[in-house]
This record gives structure tokens, sequence and C-alpha cells, in this order.
């Protein structure tokens, strides 16, 4: 786990309880662990909707430590509308693991904190704001599988299909 290399090797312990872990058996691990913060990863856009039952989760069992949250499935604004609405608590988009140590880095440092969640707090405001037109109904933001940037464009035909044969001396072939 690339996050986990990373954040291991600056300094934080990580507590990895690998893929696929039910809301129940992390609220479990918090309560054991104690930890700092949490952080969930999603490669699929099944797993981005799965953190936001896991944010429900979390705050009906009271948990409202920084939510760290990222991967390939994820958004910027759908952390914003979706996770973060349902979590109620900090909850930090990671768009890759070094942006998660930046996040990290700047949450844990006593001179940087307040600046950090500020400023996540207005932008998730901001595009909650922006996604919902403004009146509080909420739209989609659910993320979706990427578009095509290629634009399609027609295949030329070649001019000659048909077989042709060079006869060659061996010697030309082999430079003497």
């Amino acid at each position: 786990n690339l996050v986990e290399i990373i954040l291991a090797n600056n300094g934080y312990r990580v507590v990895n309880l690998g893929i696929k872990v039910p809301p129940e058996a992390l609220i479990a691990a918090c309560h054991t662990h104690k930890p700092d913060a949490i952080g969930l990863s999603g490669l699929l856009v099944k797993s981005a909707h799965q953190m936001v039952v896991t944010a429900q989760d979390l705050r009906v069992a009271g948990i409202d430590i920084p939510l760290f949250v990222g991967g390939a499935a994820l958004t910027r604004k759908f952390t914003a509308m979706r996770i973060a609405q349902e979590y109620g608590g900090l909850t930090l988009y990671a768009r890759d693991a070094m942006a998660g140590l930046d996040l990290a880095n700047r949450l844990f440092t006593a001179t940087t904190r307040d600046g950090l969640v500020e400023s996540v707090r207005a932008e998730q405001a901001r595009l909650v704001a922006e996604g919902s037109g403004g009146d509080g109904a909420e739209r989609s933001g659910a993320p979706t599988a990427p578009r095509p940037r290629l634009a399609k464009v027609p295949v030329p035909a070649p001019p000659d299909l048909e077989l042709h044969v060079h006869a060659a001396d061996l010697a030309d072939v082999d430079g003497h």
C-alpha cells in the first residue's frame, strides 16, 4: 500500500486494516487503536459509494476524528457533496498519496492546522453550493467513468494492399 509506505516513512504510525473493511470493523479498530485520523481509499465507483455509508456509520458511532479519503474513484466534488455531508467531521480529499502526506503534515502541525481546516471547509461549502445550484437541493455528485478525451477520426484507406516481392542478393542484404 503506497499510502502506508509514504506515511510510515515520514514518521506516522499506520494501522492498515486491509481492503473491503466493513464499517463496524473500522469502528471497532477506532475504539481499540484510538487513531488521530482515519484514511479510506477507493479505486472503484462502488468503493466511493461505500465511503458514504462508512461516513454515516462513523458519525452514528460518534467518531469525528479527521477522515482522509482518496483514490481513483473519488473527486473533490464527490467528497464535499456526499462524504463530508454524511460524516459531519473534517473530511479531507487527497488526490494521491503525496497529497495525503502533505495534508497530514499540515493537519498535525499546530501552526498550519487552523488554516488548513478553514480552507477545506470553505472549499467544500463552495462545492456544495455550486453542486446544488446554490439552493441546497443536492445534485448527484457521484463519480462517473472517465470520458474518452480523443476524438474519433476516420481511418484512411491504405494506398496499396497488393503483395510486393523484392528479390535481393544476400550479399546486398549482408552489406558485403
